[in-house]
């Protein structure tokens, strides 16, 4: 992704996005607001859930 983005000024439902489009950097501030509070996490997923739900997005989108 970009290196212009700041990660930090972010909405929740834009880290979503860019965590859907593969973005890493998404990921690991999604996780840091997750551990600080800011974020309440609706539901917990775990790797293979979320692996398998972005395999269904891909093939959606194709």
């Amino acid at each position: 992704m970009s290196s212009n983005i700041d990660y930090k000024k972010l909405t929740k439902r834009e880290l979503e996005l860019l965590i859907i489009s593969g973005d890493d950097k998404a990921v690991d501030e999604h996780a840091i607001r997750v551990q600080s509070g800011e974020i309440k996490p609706t539901r917990r997923y775990t790797i293979e859930d979320l692996e398998r739900m972005t395999e269904e997005i891909k093939k959606k989108a194709s």
